[in-house]
């Protein structure tokens, strides 16, 4: 994503929703452009009742638009002790009143006002470094070569049966990948040659240094009382940390199937000297906790396959 010039594009409605009352919805569809077209935001349609929300949006394939010059961060020359001074100034813990914080709106509130903190101090004390330093100027050949290329792959994903379409597919895309890397090598090589001044010999120099860099070592981990060191333990133990974390099963119940659950094994349970009343008092206590739990995930019963008894004492 850094390496070019990408936005993200995202819904303000999260798109998944998640069965268990106790977890937060999430976006999980996001657009990534190049910002070669104009793309609307994307809005999620909540009409469904599925846990996950389609999204639409709109791409203007009429006006190209020029490559944005914003830049990328660079974190590695950040001012990080003004980035901290700048947001410890703005907050003052005993001005904030946490304990009189108790509903979801006020942290909403905080949490936005503190996101939007980080993000201005981001922008003041972060560079951005220009992308495409080298302005990389692909010929027409190559670019008339990269268009065949993409109809030969549409045609070929059609027809999976035809091999010339799949041979000629792939040695056009070896001999496109070779004559990019061919114009990326001149650029580099020019941009060397600019860095080798007589007048700046410390220049070039100076690059070398930073291409070359300093190894830097992963500390030690260490977890149940044992120090890891070697790079395969450390992942080895990040990874089950993080599956346990994020593991779920299929076997979760959210909140409210688990009272509906326990509100019928009441009502079945009964034992027999149950009166007639009781049973009536538990049958209505289940049927309204499951017409709660359809209202609350907007479920409709499909009333052609639903039948009702009567049970007297004649049947």
């Amino acid at each position: 994503m850094q390496r070019g010039n990408f936005s993200i594009h995202y819904p303000d409605y999260p798109t998944y929703h998640h069965s268990d009352l106790n977890r937060h919805s999430s976006t999980i569809d996001i657009v990534i452009s190049n910002n070669l077209h104009q793309i609307t935001t994307p809005q999620t349609i909540t009409e469904f009742t599925s846990d996950h929300l389609p999204v639409t949006f709109e791409i203007s394939l009429g006006n190209f638009y020029n490559r944005c010059e914003k830049g990328i961060p660079n974190y590695s020359l950040a001012n990080w002790k003004d980035f901290k001074t700048y947001i410890m100034q703005r907050i003052h813990v005993p001005n904030l009143n946490l304990e009189k914080i108790t509903t979801t709106e006020q942290i909403n509130i905080m949490i936005a006002y503190f996101s939007k903190l980080i993000s201005s101090a981001h922008n003041k004390f972060v560079p951005l470094t220009k992308h495409d330093k080298y302005k990389l100027i692909i010929p027409d050949s190559t670019l008339n070569k990269i268009k065949y290329r993409n109809i030969l792959r549409r045609r070929w994903q059609r027809n999976r049966f035809t091999h010339d379409l799949k041979y000629a597919y792939k040695t056009l895309t070896k001999e496109v990948n070779d004559e990019i890397t061919l114009v990326r090598n001149n650029a580099w090589s020019t941009n060397l040659e600019k860095m080798n001044d007589a007048f700046n010999n410390s220049r070039l120099w100076s690059f070398v240094k930073i291409l070359k860099g300093d190894s830097k070592v992963t500390p030690p981990i260490k977890a149940n009382g044992v120090t890891l060191l070697t790079s395969a333990e450390k992942c080895e133990t990040l990874k089950t940390q993080f599956e346990n974390a994020n593991n779920t099963t299929v076997k979760a119940k959210s909140p409210r199937e688990q009272q509906v659950t326990q509100t019928l094994l009441k009502f079945f349970n009964f034992h027999a000297q149950t009166s007639p009343k009781s049973v009536t008092k538990n049958l209505n206590k289940g049927l309204n906790s499951y017409s709660k739990y359809c209202k609350t995930w907007k479920l409709k019963i499909n009333e052609s396959k639903t039948e009702a008894i009567y049970f007297s004492r004649c049947t």
